[in-house]
């Protein structure tokens, strides 16, 4: 009798937990066809599902999460994009015969719900509660609102991993069991390596405690068993995250510095409604991304508490509990260290920072590889809220009162949570991407990639963009060079952006691949169109630069309206309208602070970004700023697009020098018959012009063959840096800096060299500012005449390895030195 009734009230739990799913969700997101819902939520489900999509697209590769068609070339993990790792690698190899269309985010957060349900039910019946109370309970926990709360991340939805590890602790060991036990939390843990390394920590604290309990309370293991479960679990991890990729030993950092603690719990998260609720207010946070320490308990839960409480302390029931729990204290300890951990060292209530206190370095660091903190006080939660119904459902209160107390908490936990259980509506079917479908799949297809500029930027052109254009090179089965992922590999993404930017400035673009372009980046593809060398297209606010394929002009028309923008954009690259020509101004040198960033010249055709602002001044607003072009006696002014740059606000001190970034990009055909000279031109709202030259940095006359050097200079206290080598098919471009550490860097020559064996090359560089190494050094010397860049004619050196080194000479004293690096080239 009393198994149909455990049965029957099972399955009753069940089935109240679909339907309060199907009233939030809604039952049509477990269709695995149906992938509207992720897509249309923008950002968070649209990239896990998106990083699934490219990953069963994407060939076997060791690591096994890892894929380099989704954030090409760079590539990423299916463990950095959220999709749940474990069910897409069980998926994968089965990927052919899946439709296109095919999602398990869905069917996974049923999952977590009806997980979170049944090991409520499990503890619940340790301590023999009725089978109605069981139910109650039982809904009550599944249903709470952090769980619907967090829907937007499936992977974090897995909170009955957490009440599972709770069972297995409150489960009684017998010499029988307690093998099994163990054994069991060890399982659970190793998957939820494979799901959620946040989840995973919050779970890790239960292989340490089960086993010490299992030995120090239960006198059922012997302390070296008890250590022998932690360590399978703790290495079990750690191999399988190396085998999937998510740890690995690449320059990639799982740390975000400094950002332990902005995630962090708020001390009024128990009773931040969020928005989602009908009785209780929002409150502020300290700051927005505390939204991660969401805890609202709900007022009914809110009322059970105080009840309890009351009873607990007049009864004085508590001390009982704690004296006769004594196993209990494990438990304890690790919800307050996980509590601590959420609420970090900077200790904040409403907007408000109430403390902070120092934390040793290894705390912070971990802090900072599980930045989203407020997320540890998950389990303390789940902690209380089956404490307290235990204590209403386990003591002798006279039946009517029990369910009295416990309907109206219902009720008013209902009404309270009513938007939260409701806010949600979605889609269905497949994804309407807001692009032109049709003309993005006239020219996707005839290539093999989609590469983006700025590449690894997330929102191109609007916020979350990287979604739209993902969906569409997925559905081509495409690669694309942007996307996003928890962690990125920092470096190789600078390495290959500054490659790519070469190789966009020397117009020598593959045939295979489709570029995508904003019309703030469209100067950096001035050359190109400037020389004609690929095809220009305009869709959707982007523009595009192809190779044209055959067939492709029958399939992909443009109207006049696109015409017309193309045209214009052509008009503007192939002449630069001037704003005036003047004789030969003064050119000044120590009034105007500036520094030029990237300059990219071809042979009729320039590109410069920097800045610029007149010395002295504190606030260049108003201040409007354009490049000259000098020629013999005469002096070309263009018009540049003012950057703002807060930046060096900051960085000088100053109340005010947004006004100071530029860009511009200026056809030379008319002008440049011969060499020129580049400057920056700044005019005042007063009328008042400033000109500077940009001296040899801005020098541009045909490029100077490598020399070869008869003698090797010794090195004489010479520091630099090669920051960046480019290598094309046709040229060698090198940037960096180099100056000696006990001069001033200001008459300073400097020569970028090529060694092999006894054979050297030096080749003349221009020059480039570099305050930042004056800043860096915190010395008494100045070394912001210290930078340079170079590009060097792979036909002008014989074939072979050669090894970069950086030729220093001052100009006044000759002091000269040559300093080897660390770099390398080989022409072929």
């Amino acid at each position: 009798m009393m198994a149909n009734q455990n049965k029957a009230a099972y399955w009753v739990i069940m089935i109240l937990v679909i339907i309060v799913f199907h009233i939030n969700y809604g039952l049509d997101i477990l269709v695995p066809t149906n992938i509207a819902w992720l897509m249309d939520a923008r950002h968070d489900w649209g990239t896990h599902y998106l990083g699934w999509a490219f990953y069963r697209d994407a060939p076997w590769a060791f690591p096994l999460g890892s894929m380099n068609n989704y954030c090409y070339p760079t590539g990423t993990n299916i463990g950095l994009t959220d999709s749940i790792v474990l069910p897409a690698l069980l998926l994968k190899p089965f990927s052919g015969i899946l439709p296109d269309d095919f999602q398990y985010l869905g069917l996974f957060l049923l999952f977590c719900h009806l997980m979170t349900a049944h090991y409520a039910v499990k503890i619940f019946r340790l301590y023999n509660i009725r089978a109605l109370y069981v139910v109650i309970a039982a809904v009550f926990v599944a249903c709470n609102p952090i769980l619907f709360y967090r829907g937007m991340h499936p992977s974090l939805c897995t909170h009955g991993f957490i009440l599972a590890s709770v069972y297995y602790y409150l489960k009684p060991a017998t010499s029988a069991n307690v093998s099994a036990l163990n054994k069991a939390q060890v399982v659970l843990t190793l998957t939820m390596s494979l799901i959620s390394p946040y989840m995973w920590l919050m779970m890790i604290g239960f292989n340490v405690i089960l086993p010490l309990k299992h030995w120090i309370y239960d006198k059922q293991l012997t302390w070296k068993k008890a250590l022998i479960y932690p360590a399978v679990v703790l290495f079990g991890s750690l191999f399988l995250w190396y085998v999937i990729g998510i740890l690995n030993f690449d320059t990639t950092s799982l740390e975000v510095e400094s950002s332990y603690g902005l995630y962090a719990f708020n001390l009024n998260s128990f009773h931040n409604s969020g928005g989602f609720s009908l009785l209780m207010p929002q409150r502020p946070w300290f700051s927005w991304h505390q939204y991660e320490g969401y805890m609202y308990l709900g007022v009914g839960m809110m009322l059970l508490i105080v009840i309890v409480a009351a009873y607990l302390i007049l009864t004085r029931k508590l001390f009982t509990i704690i004296n006769r729990k004594k196993y209990l204290l494990p438990l304890a300890i690790l919800a307050i260290l996980l509590a601590l951990f959420a609420i970090t060292n900077k200790v904040t209530y409403d907007d408000r920072l109430l403390f902070e206190y120092p934390l040793p370095n290894i705390i912070t660091k971990v802090g900072s590889v599980f930045r989203a903190s407020g997320r540890f006080m998950w389990m303390p939660y789940y902690l209380l809220l089956v404490f307290m119904l235990l204590v209403i459902f386990r003591n002798r209160f006279p039946e009517w009162l029990k369910l009295s107390v416990i309907s109206v908490v219902i009720l008013i936990q209902a009404y309270d949570l009513k938007p939260l259980y409701t806010f949600r509506n979605y889609g269905y079917g497949s994804y309407d991407s807001p692009l032109d479908e049709a003309k993005w799949n006239a020219i996707i297809p005839h290539y093999d990639r989609m590469i983006t500029y700025v590449p690894f930027q997330n929102n191109l052109l609007v916020p979350a963009d990287y979604q739209d254009l993902g969906f569409l090179a997925v559905k081509n089965k495409k690669s694309i060079s942007m996307g996003y992922a928890a962690r990125e590999n920092v470096t190789a993404n600078k390495k290959y952006t500054d490659s790519l930017t070469a190789v966009i400035g020397n117009a020598e673009l593959p045939d295979n691949e489709l570029y995508i372009t904003t019309p703030q980046n469209l100067n950096v593809f001035g050359a190109i169109i400037q020389q004609k060398t690929m095809e220009l297209d305009y869709l959707d606010g982007y523009y595009l630069f192809y190779h044209k394929k055959k067939g492709m002009e029958a399939r992909f028309k443009r109207d006049d309206a696109t015409q017309k923008k193309l045209d214009s954009v052509r008009n503007v690259y192939s002449a630069t309208k001037f704003l005036k020509v003047i004789d030969r101004p003064e050119f000044v040198t120590d009034k105007v602070k500036f520094n030029v960033e990237d300059l990219s010249v071809k042979d009729k055709f320039f590109r410069i970004d920097g800045w610029a602002f007149i010395e002295g001044k504190s606030n260049n607003k108003g201040d409007s700023l354009y490049i000259t072009i000098t020629v013999n006696d005469k002096t070309y002014i263009a018009n540049a697009t003012q950057v703002a740059r807060t930046d060096l606000t900051t960085a000088y001190k100053k109340e005010n020098l947004e006004s100071s970034g530029f860009k511009a990009s200026v056809v030379t055909t008319d002008i440049a018959k011969s060499d020129y000279t580049i400057g920056v031109a700044i005019s005042e709202p007063n009328g008042k012009w400033t000109y500077v030259s940009l001296g040899d940095m801005g020098k541009v006359e045909k490029l100077k063959k490598p020399a070869r050097l008869e003698k090797r200079p010794s090195m004489q206290k010479q520091m630099g840096n090669i920051d960046e080598l480019v290598q094309t098919k046709k040229d060698i471009k090198i940037s960096g800096w180099s100056a000696f550490e006990d001069a001033h860097s200001d008459d300073n020559e400097i020569q970028v060299v090529f060694m092999q064996k006894e054979l050297i090359f030096a080749v003349p560089v221009k020059k480039m500012m570099r305050p930042d190494v004056t800043a860096a050094q915190q010395n008494k010397y100045r070394y912001d005449n210290s930078g340079f860049t170079v590009t060097v004619n792979s036909k002008d050196l014989d074939k072979g390895n050669y090894k970069i080194g950086i030729l220093l000479t001052n100009s006044k004293n000759g002091r000269t030195s040559l300093m080897e690096t660390n770099k390398n080239v080989t022409v072929k």
